[in-house]
């Protein structure tokens, strides 16, 4: 079963983010609703807390900056997010694996672990 904030698309997938910008650290929490939560460190002023948000979404899923698109929020805290195929569409083969709680956001299996010590578990 997919989790509601994550969307397939013919040509990705859309992840629907609630942003908390001037966080103490840059963290992937856990679903807030039909939204993945997310803190950065950046303010929201020139967009800081929005290119923080994609780099830190590049640098987990392991894309290129060009494979992860803000489609909507750009001054919103709610975000959508499209991650293009076919590098990023790990989503759908469980690439998702990589996030803190070792756990697939596709569905709910438990992946293998990878270490990201930037990274924590929002509790």
């Amino acid at each position: 079963m997919t989790p509601a904030y994550l969307r397939s698309q013919t040509d990705g997938v859309l992840l629907s983010v609630k942003l908390q910008p001037r966080a103490s650290a840059d963290e992937i929490g856990e679903p807030l609703g039909h939204e993945l939560r997310i803190k950065v460190t950046a303010p929201p002023v020139d967009h800081a807390a929005n290119e923080a948000l994609l780099s830190l979404l590049t640098e987990h899923l392991g894309c290129s900056r060009g494979q992860v698109e803000l489609v909507r929020g750009h001054t919103s805290r709610h975000k959508l997010i499209k991650l293009l195929a076919p590098s990023c569409t790990g989503a759908r083969r469980c690439a998702f694996n990589a996030w803190p709680s070792n756990r697939c956001l596709v569905n709910s299996a438990r992946c293998s672990p990878r270490k990201y010590p930037s990274f924590t578990r929002v509790h």
